[in-house]
């Protein structure tokens, strides 16, 4: 029998190997000296900074991201089993002296087809769809993540430069819809952004170097470096 501090602490080793569990089927991916992932170009520049300084935060604690973690292995492990798929498949792509290394998730090359990978806990739809997977989430007035959707676009681009071939990138989102009455779905959501052309990404490149601030504006509230960011607290007010 447990007594009280005895739960706590079944409990909590339980739930930190399970935590450990998850963590050990990813495959973390590895950058190159001096490159930087595409993921770096759509946010603060300054996040970036402080992730790769000795003042690294512990990013993996949230259920959500376990989660995520989870969906992914499980996808990545089915398509590799099924198709041959690579997974952390990298293209490279270099303007003006900046390597960019971009990591997709998993590659299938027989069929020309990459997919990225998402997680996210909740996302407002107009209306809920019948079907679990969702194909045209327009139809149903959900609004993904813009990031997401420009990652997945800049994928496209660096993919087929990188292949010299035409390949189709997918957005595959697993997340729970809520409509305006409350009522909740899970769904996997599927969908294929525009490719962001390189003059764009170009662009992007130049805007970290010369523009050091959140790209959006919740950023500096949701991350976790904002305790010793210079500018959160000018940024925050």
């Amino acid at each position: 029998r447990l007594n009280t501090n005895s739960n706590f602490d079944f409990f909590h080793n339980l739930f930190k190997l399970y935590e450990d569990a998850i963590q050990g089927k990813r495959n973390h991916p590895t950058y190159s000296d001096n490159a930087l992932g595409i993921t770096a170009l759509l946010y603060c520049p300054l996040k970036y900074h402080y992730r790769q300084s000795d003042f690294h935060t512990n990013q993996y604690s949230s259920l959500e991201i376990l989660d995520g973690f989870d969906f992914e292995h499980t996808i990545k492990s089915i398509l590799q089993d099924h198709y041959g798929a690579i997974d952390e498949f990298v293209v490279e792509y270099e303007y003006n002296g900046t390597k960019i290394e971009g990591h997709l998730d998993v590659y299938v090359p027989t069929l020309n087809v990459a997919l990225e990978l998402k997680n996210m806990r909740l996302v407002k739809a107009k209306m809920l769809p019948a079907d679990t997977i969702v194909f045209n989430p327009e139809e149903y007035g959900i609004e993904l993540t813009q990031s997401y959707l420009k990652q997945a676009g800049i994928q496209k681009t660096l993919l087929d430069y990188h292949t010299n071939k035409t390949n189709q990138v997918f957005l595959v989102v697993k997340t729970t819809l809520i409509d305006p009455s409350m009522k909740a779905k899970k769904v996997i959501i599927i969908t294929q952004p525009p490719a962001v052309p390189l003059e764009d990404i170009n662009t992007l490149i130049e805007a970290f170097h010369n523009e050091k601030k959140p790209r959006y504006p919740w950023e500096c509230k949701l991350c976790p470096y904002t305790s010793m960011c210079k500018n959160a607290a000018n940024l925050l007010k």
